[in-house]
């Protein structure tokens, strides 16, 4: 699900327009990156993450990167909500010549934080 709001958001707010190709290819390349490079004995089960609301008045920023070393290209969205979960923005971008998952992160906080400064 999470895939096609982001196919979604590149659209919306980008411009650009995923293949169904790539969106295939990217839904495999994350299976294959949960099964077969997540050792099992590493992963807790039981235990979620929940999303927690920032204080009145201020606004939580969340970002996330996806890394594709063979096209050496990133994804990076950006979502922005308020206290109340409601979303007040969101935004993707794709960059080119990235080298590393930790450059790809690293993009998306600044982008998230170029983005919100808007």
């Amino acid at each position: 699900m999470s895939v096609i709001w982001f196919a979604r958001n590149c659209i919306v707010h980008e411009g650009t327009n995923q293949s169904m190709g790539e969106i295939v290819s990217f839904i495999h390349n994350y299976y294959v990156e949960l099964v077969f490079v997540i050792p099992m004995n590493n992963v807790v089960s039981g235990i979620q993450v929940q999303w927690s609301p920032p204080l009145t008045g201020v606004v939580k920023i969340n970002v996330d990167a996806r890394f594709r070393l063979n096209q050496k290209k990133a994804a990076v969205g950006v979502v922005i909500r308020d206290e109340n979960r409601e979303i007040l923005e969101a935004c993707c971008k794709i960059t080119y010549h990235v080298l590393s998952v930790f450059i790809a992160e690293t993009i998306a906080v600044i982008h998230g934080l170029q983005f919100a400064k808007k």
